[in-house]
């Protein structure tokens, strides 16, 4: 099968997912062609695969949309698969010109609708979920709210699981640990881009009870945010600087490895969210999730995590407590997460299942 992946932004985790999607395709016979940004991220790394470094970082004006479809249309795949859409207007053009494209248009899904959302997004995220051949969710849940919003028909609604998007560094735990002073106190992780969403200020409330009542804890906030000077004066405010470590930047995935071989826990305390590409990521290094029930597709309640109430300051601290202080505990779901993530999300697995999804009915 000749398959083209179009994957627009060149950085993040839609990168590391199209990456190691392309890579899995080729190592189950396919042939692969990524489409993806001047300022492609990982291109330095080693692919199986045909790199076409095309989508500019600034705006896509109309030359380049038909610069890009000549390219698309002369490698004469059998599928084309969006990861991202670029602007609402390309959406247009793209259905317009799908008959010419390709045997199969497939999108995937990564959110349902934009986090910025716009007044006109409903209208044209509407119109691609309606007229590409297949849609790809990473839950259940996006899949029924897709169904729901948009009228989508059920049978064309896959759900595929996120893999783990960024490679397992070659260091160990120790070594992860001593780079970052780190000695016996419990480390949690807080990683991602930061908005008020994610649930920040809801984890430090949960640690400063813990910490006052002698728990040996240390937080990593790793990624972007909205400001990150508010993020500053947050951990200022719980009076927890000299239990966090702070690195507010877009993470090279280097250094995110590092971060996820270090800690003990990642914690996802999101007060609106249904999915996370971080979950199999601590997966993949043996870290349990402690998570709020919007994860609930992912973390298994008392296997491979802790699911608790969003916004629940007190449960969250709970749940922490119970794996500070039960060593064995924290192992055994240190395990259950290794095998979940082995039987689950590995990209030989999600190969697997997107081919199925790239087959006519």
């Amino acid at each position: 099968m000749n398959i083209i992946i179009a994957e627009p932004t060149g950085h993040g985790k839609l990168a590391h997912y199209s990456f190691n999607l392309c890579n899995a395709l080729v190592s189950a016979g396919q042939f692969v062609t990524l489409i993806t940004a001047e300022d492609y991220e990982l291109k330095g790394e080693r692919a199986d695969f045909t790199i076409k470094r095309f989508f500019p970082s600034r705006r896509l004006f109309l030359t380049k949309y038909r610069e890009l479809f000549k390219i698309i249309t002369r490698g004469n795949a059998d599928v084309l698969h969006f990861q991202w859409v670029p602007s609402a207007p390309f959406i247009m053009f793209l259905i317009i010109r799908k008959r010419s494209l390709s045997k199969r248009l497939v999108y995937t899904a990564h959110n349902v609708l934009p986090h910025h959302r716009r007044f006109y997004h409903d209208y044209f995220y509407g119109f691609l979920y309606r007229h590409v051949d297949k849609v790809i969710t990473h839950s259940e849940v996006d899949r029924q709210e897709i169904i729901k919003l948009f009228n989508v028909a059920d049978k064309k609604i896959s759900v595929v699981p996120i893999g783990a998007g960024i490679k397992t560094a070659k260091i160990t735990k120790d070594a992860a640990r001593r780079e970052l002073g780190l000695k016996e106190e419990k480390t949690l992780l807080f990683f991602g881009y930061i908005t008020p969403e994610k649930g920040l200020e809801v984890l430090l409330k949960a640690l400063k009870p813990l910490i006052i009542n002698g728990s040996a804890v240390k937080l990593i906030i790793a990624g972007q945010a909205d400001n990150k000077s508010n993020v500053v004066e947050l951990v200022k405010r719980y009076e927890l600087s000299a239990r966090v470590i702070l690195d507010i930047r877009y993470i090279p995935k280097d250094k995110a490895a590092r971060y996820f071989r270090a800690a003990d826990i990642l914690v996802l305390p999101y007060l609106k969210a249904n999915q996370s590409p971080l979950v199999p990521i601590a997966y993949s290094y043996g870290l349990p999730v402690v998570a709020t029930t919007n994860q609930i597709e992912k973390v298994l309640d008392g296997e491979t995590g802790y699911l608790v109430p969003p916004g629940d300051a007190e449960c969250l601290a709970s749940a922490l407590r119970a794996l500070f202080a039960d060593d064995s505990k924290l192992k055994r779901m240190s395990e259950a997460a290794l095998e979940l993530s082995e039987r689950e999300y590995s990209w030989s697995s999600i190969a697997a299942k997107t081919m199925a999804v790239y087959k006519p009915v």
